[in-house]
């Protein structure tokens, strides 16, 4: 199930008026445009498949571009402990092999530490033929950011599915618990990791909003993770966007707050 919303000033928007956000993936693609004065979308298109829709409405001459692509390795290296050159090494010490790809960093200024990321080459290079100015974001900053942004005065759990995969990023009103990347292929394997998550920074299921995301986020593992989380609601509620499940394209209406 995809997603195509334009509004009716999206056609209208002068040259450089519009961020465009990519989301690639191998399952799943999409974009969408900010207006860069207000922040409000003004487009989104997006399809579970790994050829990006409507091409023929994507801005050619946005002011602005980044593109978050999947899969994706990245680590979090306090600023201390990051030295020049040393990216590959963290990278290499977190996944046991050495990584290939453009190596990337970006700051994540509210942790005083920085994400370390890189890229499958070839699905990087699909978005870049379509925007090919687009900054390649980390998702794990990019989920960091949105946690942060929902946190106030609760401990959140925000939860991101994509293809096997499921990131998970625990906020709690002074600082991030935890941020991690977990092998998902059931709901029950969903759970497990959502629990251990709880455990491993030690909360207990009532200590925590659940928020989910993701293009891959169904009916039945959110069926599921109800029975043992029972704040839980999904991480974008419903939006002046004419769209249904607008939480499944959180990674790409969240890029302008990393802009």
């Amino acid at each position: 199930m995809g997603t195509s919303f334009t509004h009716d000033r999206f056609s209208t928007a002068p040259p450089h008026a519009l961020h465009v956000s990519v989301l690639q993936g191998p399952a799943f693609a999409g974009w969408c445009a900010h207006e860069r004065k207000t922040g409000a979308v003004l487009a989104l298109h997006a399809a579970h498949n790994a050829v990006l829709p409507a091409l023929d409405l994507l801005p050619r001459d946005p002011g602005s571009a980044t593109c978050v692509v999947l899969p994706e390795w990245s680590v979090l290296v306090p600023d201390g402990a990051l030295q020049e050159g040393s990216e590959a090494v963290h990278l290499r010490a977190t996944f046991g092999r050495d990584p290939v790809g453009v190596i990337r960093r970006d700051p994540v200024e509210l942790l005083d530490a920085h994400s370390i990321h890189v890229h499958e080459p070839s699905a990087e290079s699909i978005a870049m033929v379509h925007v090919p100015l687009a900054r390649p974001l980390a998702m794990q900053a990019l989920l960091i950011q949105a946690a942060m942004s929902r946190r106030a005065d609760r401990n959140v759990l925000l939860l991101h599915f994509g293809t096997d995969r499921m990131d998970a990023v625990l906020a709690t009103p002074a600082s991030i618990a935890l941020s991690n990347t977990f092998p998902i292929r059931t709901p029950e394997d969903a759970l497990y990791f959502a629990l251990l998550a709880a455990e491993r920074t030690k909360h207990q299921p009532a200590d925590l909003q659940l928020l989910y995301c993701g293009p891959h986020a169904n009916d039945n593992m959110v069926a599921l993770l109800e029975k043992y989380f029972a704040d839980i609601g999904p991480a974008l509620p419903p939006t002046p966007l004419d769209t249904e499940r607008p939480e499944r394209w959180l990674a790409l209406t969240e890029q302008f707050a990393c802009v």
